[in-house]
This record gives C-alpha cells, structure tokens and sequence, in this order.
C-alpha cells in the first residue's frame, strides 16, 4: 500500500552539577533505546537531543543516524549550577 512508518524520538537531558549520577544512567538507557530499535521497522527517521541546564537550554541536535546521536549523547556530562529549588533553599535556610 505505500504506508511507511516514521517515528522522531527526542531526549530531554538535565545537565545541572546535581545531575552526575542521572546522567550517567540516561547515557545507558538511551544507547540501549537506540540499539534496540536500530535497524528494525521501529527504527526512528530522526533523533533529537536537547541539552537542559538551568535556566537555559540546548543546543539542540537533530540527525537521522544514531550514531551520531550516541556521539553527541556520550559527550554530555554535569556541568554548572545546582539546580534553582536547591539554591533556593539553600537561599532560605541562610536567613
């Protein structure tokens, strides 16, 4: 009939200094997502990543081969500020 199925899988990933743990295990889980589903008839036309760390955001990556997508994801790592509740908190106990 012509029907092809096409699907977009996009990662939202929070890179704050909290986040070393949680990243590392987002690293794991979304590789196995890739793996598992490339080369198959659920194999995503595009993959998207989009880097978050408090207040800011991205940049965002878009390809359609998951290996550059394992690429870019093998390269976030804890970067910056804990996160805005902690500092304000923080912020709150201090009086």
């Amino acid at each position: 009939m012509g029907i092809a199925r096409s699907a977009v899988v996009a990662f939202v990933i929070d890179t704050t200094g909290s986040m070393k743990d949680d990243i590392l295990e987002a690293k794991s889980v979304v590789n196995e997502i890739i793996d598992r589903k490339k080369g198959t008839q659920d194999e995503p036309s595009q993959y998207i990543l989009v880097p978050f760390n408090d207040p800011e955001f991205g940049p965002l990556i878009r390809t359609t081969n998951p290996d550059v997508m394992k690429t870019e994801i093998a390269k976030l790592k804890a970067d910056g500020a804990e996160t805005s509740l902690r500092c304000a908190y923080q912020a709150y106990s201090w009086r």
